[in-house]
């Protein structure tokens, strides 16, 4: 379904019985005649509800989708109409309700799935205030009313079945065997698509990719430096002796002195330069041989003298025979004990 307005007439004409004692009881808006009805208007010869006639218009508005409002529909009614819609308003227990035959309604129908629709109403049909909703979920409808929700119970109690708002329940089922099941479905209006907005591509940016061929790095075998923190840190050296550091493959000798190794180096130390003896855990070490080099992995740290840390072998059982001191990175001299004492018989 789709929105739009809606116009429609209609009549019903009811029988005025006298059930054998007299008067004529007018038809009700219960869709009966009622002697209840009677009893509350002796004497009154006006009312006239056996014939009633209307007409009335039906907009049908879809929701608002924008916002954080469920998707819903709305539907909005208004009328005219005689008889049971009019008659009766000189009545006392009426007449301050009555709207002259003018009645209208509105509903929400709020969708809880592809299926299912919750919807809400109310209307005044020219005398009561009726409210309800309606569960229809896939073609099984379950409702609930209020009706003459306008009155109040005055304080002597209600006088009249007419103005006592009730409360009912209804249940149904909605069948379409044309349709793709048995069950009637319903559903929301339909949407219209949203417009689809076609950009045409943006041309290819233009990218220019430049290679800079770098000049090539110094050969050099890789060879380890033992520092004197007790860890290898590897170098290359050249055919030449060079050894070069870095990424970049330097030569060390054109970075002296800026150039920094880790570790303390006895190399400078006047101790070390003249020769003197080493005093290590109540034994005297002194130089002994050539500088050598060394592998990190063959020595571990034992002590320290004059800020210079002391090494061993580490298949070397105390009281050790020979120490190590760094003299420079990589350039490590060897401390033997005993020797004056040797030199010396």
């Amino acid at each position: 379904m789709n929105q739009g307005l809606g116009l429609a007439v209609g009549g019903r004409y009811l029988t005025a019985p006298d059930f054998g004692d007299g008067p004529s009881y007018q038809p009700t808006r219960l869709g009966f005649a009622d002697r209840r009805f009677r009893e509350t208007y002796t004497g009154l010869d006006d009312v006239n509800t056996k014939l009633s006639l209307y007409g009335v218009a039906t907009a049908h508005v879809r929701g608002f989708d924008q916002g954080g409002l469920p998707p819903h529909d709305l539907t909005f009614s208004a009328g005219y109409g005689t008889g049971m819609f009019q008659s009766g308003d000189r009545l006392s227990f009426y007449n301050f309700a009555d709207s002259e035959g003018w009645f209208f309604g509105s509903a929400a129908h709020i969708g809880l799935g592809d299926s299912s629709l919750l919807t809400l109403m109310g209307e005044y049909n020219g005398f009561d205030l009726n409210i309800g909703a309606e569960l229809d979920a896939g073609g099984i409808r379950l409702g609930a009313q209020y009706l003459a929700a306008n009155y109040a119970e005055p304080a002597s109690g209600y006088f009249s079945e007419y103005r006592k708002p009730k409360f009912g329940i209804m249940a149904s089922v909605a069948l379409n065997p044309n349709g793709d099941g048995l069950l009637s479905k319903p559903s929301l209006m339909a949407r219209p698509a949203p417009d689809t907005i076609r950009i045409p591509a943006s041309p290819p940016d233009t990218v220019r990719i430049t290679r800079e061929v770098g000049t090539p790095l110094p050969d050099g075998t890789p060879a380890n430096v033992c520092l004197a923190t007790g860890a290898n840190v590897q170098v290359r050296v050249s055919a030449q002796g060079d050894t070069l550091v870095g990424p970049s493959r330097v030569s060390i000798r054109t970075l002296r002195p800026g150039v920094v190794f880790a570790g303390t180096y006895a190399g400078n130390a006047p101790w070390f330069r003249n020769d003197e003896a080493i005093a290590f855990e109540e034994r005297q070490y002194d130089k002994s041989g050539d500088e050598l080099r060394m592998d990190c992995g063959q020595i571990m740290r034992i002590g320290e003298h004059m800020g210079v840390s002391l090494f061993a072998r580490r298949d070397a059982d105390r009281p050790f025979e020979i120490i190590y001191v760094a003299a420079r990175p990589g350039i490590w001299q060897g401390y033997q004990s005993g020797l004056r004492r040797t030199r010396g018989k």
